[in-house]
Formats: structure tokens, C-alpha cells, sequence
């Protein structure tokens, strides 16, 4: 299954736990960005030309999102090979308004992957072939946690628990673009060595499909994704080397598809 750093609507992001979902609540409040917020990419009218290249990830959703779901993080955005770009924030540990020396983390993870032509098959033809079966892969491994979403050409979503971590994963297939919108979180108690509490499967999907909605309806209309001239990220150290000793293995992986909307 793949993480993609968390995409949606130009919406709230995360919201406070209603304590059906979960014991302990996830903060709403995050903040002011401590970083000037990446240049978005230009727009345009969509057009129907195949995607080429992704200038900057981090810059696909609004900063403001990003700020919100993981607050006080740094963006690290990089590139692998020639078709996959990836973006990767981390929030800053905070307390939980409330709950006096409980602690919480939130990070996202978004992957996009471009899929080109062949001699036989288009480059959409070949991003849906491969959208299908990671679809499938998932859908099993899920299983009644597996969510079919209204975004761009084909978009799904899932939700799991690892350890104390709460994940949600939504995945968009846009034309020849695959991306993935990875969200996790985990709350835990002042007392060492006390179990960590995902975060709750609610908060955790909506903060995956707002990013996952923002992504979309930028890239579509992104003038530059579709230009064999735009600029690109420059390859960076893999998520293992830039953050040593943070996360545990969250896999990337992309998916594709547009906003509806």
C-alpha cells in the first residue's frame, strides 16, 4: 500500500476528535507558517495534453492546508528518476488543548507519479493500468475501510492503524498523473512508555482528501506540468536520509486523478 502525503478541497483540515472516534481529541488550532509558502504553479483553463513533469510537490496543495493538518512543519520536496516527484512535511510535536501533558504529531506524505506513452498504449491508458492494479491491491489489503471517491478520473481511499499511528491513504488517478496523499497521526499521554492513540479515522480521511482535492484541481489546470520545458525538482535524498530516525517506513506511492469539484 502506498503513503502519499495526505490531497482534498479547499477545505477545514483535520478536526477536532468527537470522542466517538477515539479517547483523546486531535487539536484544530495550529501555528502561524514559520516558512514562506512555495510558489504555486501557474493556471490556466484545463487542457487535455498529458502531464510531463511536476516543478515542485509541496506546492501542489495550498501552504494553508499544509500549515493546518501538520502544523509548524518544514516542506521537503524531491524528485526520483525521471516520473516521480514526492513532498514530505512533518508537524512539530504540540499539546493537546485540554488534555494536559498529551502530545501530538501529525505528518503527510504525497507521491505522484507520471506515467508516459508506449508504443502501444497511450500514457493515460498506461497510468489507468497501473492505477487498476495498485486499486486492487489495496482494496484487499483494506477491505471494508476501502472508499471509492468522486475526484478526477478515478480515486479511492483507505484507512489503517500501525501501532499508534492512525494512516489515511486517498490515491487519484488524473489523466497520465498517479498520486497518493498519505496522512498520519498519533496522540500520546505524559506517562512513559504509555500507548500511543492513532488518530481517528474520520480526521485522518478528511485531511488525506483535502489535500488530495487541492492537488487535483491545481495540476489540471497547471500550464507547466505539460511542458517537456518545466522546471523540475533537482533528485534529493531518499525520505530515509533526509529524516533520520522520524518515521517508519511509509511507502510512496502515487495515484491519479482530478477534482470534481
Amino acid at each position: 500500500m502506498g503513503i502519499g502525503l495526505v490531497t482534498g478541497p479547499v477545505m477545514r483540515s483535520a478536526e477536532t476528535n468527537s470522542g466517538t472516534d477515539s479517547p483523546l481529541p486531535f487539536a484544530t488550532e495550529s501555528p502561524p507558517a514559520t516558512q514562506p509558502p512555495a510558489a504555486r504553479p501557474r493556471a490556466t483553463r484545463p487542457s487535455t495534453a498529458d502531464f510531463t513533469a511536476i516543478a515542485d510537490a509541496c506546492a501542489l496543495p495550498t501552504s494553508a492546508s499544509l500549515q493546518r493538518l501538520a502544523p509548524g512543519g518544514d516542506n521537503k520536496a524531491w524528485r526520483t528518476g525521471t516520473d516521480d516527484w514526492s513532498c514530505y512535511r512533518i508537524g512539530r510535536e504540540e499539546s493537546l488543548p485540554g488534555t494536559p501533558g498529551h502530545r501530538q504529531l501529525r505528518r503527510v506524505l504525497i507521491s505522484l507519479s507520471i506515467a508516459s506513452a508506449t508504443r502501444s498504449h497511450s500514457a493515460t491508458e498506461q497510468a489507468h493500468k497501473t492505477f487498476t492494479a495498485q486499486r486492487d491491491r489495496d482494496h484487499a489489503a483494506w477491505g471494508r475501510r476501502y472508499r471509492v471517491l468522486h475526484i478526477g478520473d478515478d480515486a479511492y481511499s483507505g484507512y489503517s492503524e500501525i501501532g499508534g499511528d492512525g494512516k489515511a491513504e486517498t490515491t487519484v488517478r488524473l489523466r497520465n498523473i498517479i498520486f497518493t496523499v498519505t496522512y498520519t497521526g498519533t496522540t500520546w499521554p505524559p506517562r512513559l512508555l504509555a500507548p500511543h492513540t492513532p488518530m481517528p479515522e474520520h480526521t485522518a480521511r478528511k485531511g488525506a482528501e483535502i489535500l488530495a482535492r487541492e492537488i487535483a484541481r491545481t495540476v489540471i489546470t497547471c500550464v507547466a506540468c505539460t511542458s517537456r520545458d518545466a522546471p523540475t525538482t533537482p533528485a534529493a535524498p531518499t525520505t530515509t536520509a533526509m529524516l533520520p530516525g522520524t518515521i517508519p517506513a511509509m511507502e510512496t506511492r502515487p495515484s491519479d486523478r482530478a477534482t470534481d469539484g
